[in-house]
């Protein structure tokens, strides 16, 4: 037997026979509604499966009927279970939270990310060594600063980095978003900044002579 509910001033299905069963204290209206079959349409046979038992509808055995349970409530009572099942929603996203931040905790004891830097494929090996994890858009990184302290890292704050951590049977799987590193500054060959002037001490080593030819079309 099914049962659905709905508000007094919703409209019911198509029914043939409502029968009252009970009356809670709330003011919730118990019945058993007699009404169509929703498989066949109230028909009793599916024409498409005729070879099987000739057509007969298993949900209501041939006679287009089924009955349902129907729970009709107040709208009094329906805004008092809205209120109990909006306040366990809140807490249910609270403990979530509180969850998430002693997951957090966990993974990252000094709530910093130690993330890498510069080329890192050669010593990817050497970085799994020192419990280095791998993330999609930071790359390799480390959750503890004794691990990264043999690499070129920089620290950010766990918050910036916002994991979500979900746990596996193989430990943690975490995710992050994407942190901005920082550039390295390239080493120029040039000395000075423009404008500056520089007093270079030159040898002169050799000269080649030029020779100009010059072709007169007349």
């Amino acid at each position: 037997m099914v049962e659905y509910n709905h508000k007094e001033s919703e409209v019911t299905i198509m029914e043939f026979n409502r029968e009252l069963i009970k009356t809670d204290r709330n003011g919730s209206k118990h019945y058993i509604v007699t009404c169509s079959c929703p498989k066949c349409g109230g028909t009793g046979i599916f024409h498409y499966t005729y070879f099987n038992a000739q057509g007969v509808c298993f949900k209501c055995e041939g006679t287009g009927k089924v009955a349902v349970k129907e729970v009709i409530r107040t709208t009094e009572y329906e805004e008092k279970l809205n209120q109990r099942r909006l306040a366990r929603q809140a807490k249910e996203r609270e403990k979530k939270e509180i969850d998430r931040e002693e997951l957090i905790n966990k993974v990252f004891p000094e709530g910093k990310v130690y993330i890498t830097l510069g080329e890192t494929y050669s010593i990817k090996e050497d970085i799994k060594a020192h419990n280095g994890r791998y993330d999609s858009f930071n790359g390799w990184y480390f959750t503890c600063a004794k691990d990264a302290q043999n690499f070129k890292t920089f620290a950010v704050d766990v918050k910036v980095a916002s994991p979500d951590i979900k746990v596996t049977k193989n430990g943690y799987w975490i995710t992050m978003v994407a942190v901005e590193k920082p550039r390295e500054e390239s080493k120029s060959q040039y000395i000075g900044n423009v404008g500056d002037k520089v007093e270079i001490e030159a040898t002169f080593v050799r000269a080649f002579p030029i020779i100009l030819v010059l072709v007169l079309f007349l």
